[in-house]
């Protein structure tokens, strides 16, 4: 039996993330952030069988949503909501982000999201009671590619 080196655990502040403008082109380091998680969530329904009294299950489909928080400090995310509010069409973008930790032995995983739509986002903030300014963002994706995968962990023996 193998067990997984303590070493092998990423560090949550190693890694990168970019929004590409799907339209324009535009490509912005999003080196704001301070959090992002992004979950696929597969679309689970019941079958009735006949002659067996548990119902089976199958999936049929799935969602993408992805959120975040970010200091407050850069206007990408408030500049599709006015570009939507002005012209009636949502823009969409592609976020690609990386963990990558040179102290591990998995090394990098990178996602790609695709097709993204802002759900929320704030467009202008003051708090005389906060160090920092943050804003929390989030949204949904149409689909992912996985592009860089983390290498298997080699483990240690017991």
């Amino acid at each position: 039996m193998s067990i997984m080196n303590a070493m092998d655990a990423l560090s949550g502040a190693l890694g990168s993330a970019f929004f590409t403008n799907d339209a324009t082109k535009e490509s912005y380091h999003l080196m704001e952030l301070t959090e992002f998680e992004a979950k696929y969530t597969p679309t689970i329904v019941k079958v009735p069988i006949l002659g067996q009294i548990n119902k089976g299950h199958k999936a049929v489909g799935g969602e993408i949503t992805w959120s975040g928080t970010a200091h407050f400090n850069q206007s990408t995310f408030p500049k599709l909501m006015h570009e939507y509010q002005k012209t009636k069409v949502m823009p969409r973008f592609t976020l690609q982000i990386s963990n990558h930790d040179d102290s591990t032995s998995v090394k990098t995983q990178t996602v790609i999201l695709t097709g993204c739509l802002m759900e929320s986002t704030v467009i202008a903030k003051l708090s005389t009671g906060d160090e920092f300014l943050t804003m929390d963002i989030s949204g949904t994706a149409e689909g992912f590619e996985l592009k860089d995968e983390f290498a298997d962990m080699k483990g240690r023996k017991l």
